[in-house]
């Protein structure tokens, strides 16, 4: 197969010629609040798939594509994002989301690939929907023009208490992590994060065939056993 071109995502890391593949491919996200964890769970998720052969790319929304990563600037832009209308920032998200999909998410399931993504539409529904009021016939029409019934396999969503947010968010300032950008949208979910939980469990409720929580709160390893338990599950099943 030809390669698939993912400037962030990178190509198969430590596994040069992976042997086993997937029919129709797997596409995993990871969602949930900031600070449960969701990159490295993704990274480890990784490591246990390639381990076992597994052709596995990871990504991430916005910024999974060179397009994505331009689009992820703009809005984390200090200077840009409270001069942003709600419905030019959730648009800005969906023409990131549309374009990754086909050129990088849709090509490597077809390639019969494990593609493992920190965030979705999951979260445009949450934080532009549920936390800013946008009209969600709205968003399901965009949805709908832009990606149509494209969703992923399956979608982890990783909850914590709003004691441990602030823990972890007050730990985070104090490390290289992420950049003061980020951290500022931290700090703005800080005030927010009941609702942001909330939220995400409403999801989780109405589509529980495609949504399966999992609590954030433990170890990171015994998270990760838990999540790579789950996924294990999930790929004997499609096999079938």
């Amino acid at each position: 197969m030809s390669e698939i071109q993912l400037p962030l995502a990178g190509k198969q890391n430590g596994e040069a010629n992976p042997t086993r593949t997937v029919p129709g491919g797997i596409y995993l996200t990871i969602e949930g609040p900031s600070c449960t964890g969701k990159s490295t769970q993704l990274t480890l998720l990784a490591t246990h798939l390639r381990n076992q052969g597994y052709l596995v790319f990871e990504t991430r929304q916005p910024g999974g594509t060179a397009i994505g990563a331009a689009i992820r600037e703009v809005l984390l832009r200090p200077d840009l994002r409270p001069q942003f209308t709600i419905k030019a920032e959730a648009m800005l998200y969906w023409a990131d989301r549309s374009h990754h999909h086909e050129t990088f998410v849709k090509p490597a399931l077809a390639a019969g690939a494990i593609v493992l993504g920190s965030r979705d539409y999951d979260s445009s529904y949450v934080y532009q929907c549920a936390l800013r009021g946008l009209d969600e016939a709205w968003m399901d029409t965009l949805r709908k023009l832009l990606i149509g019934d494209f969703a992923p396999t399956k979608t982890i969503v990783l909850m914590i208490s709003e004691h441990t947010f602030r823990q972890r968010s007050e730990a985070r300032k104090r490390t290289s992590i992420i950049d003061q950008n980020e951290i500022r949208v931290d700090e703005q979910e800080v005030q927010r994060f009941a609702k942001i939980r909330e939220a995400f469990l409403e999801r989780a409720e109405r589509e529980p065939q495609r949504l399966k929580t999992m609590e954030a709160e433990l170890g990171i390893n015994e998270l990760a056993a838990e999540l790579q338990l789950y996924v294990d599950r999930l790929i004997v099943q499609l096999k079938k």
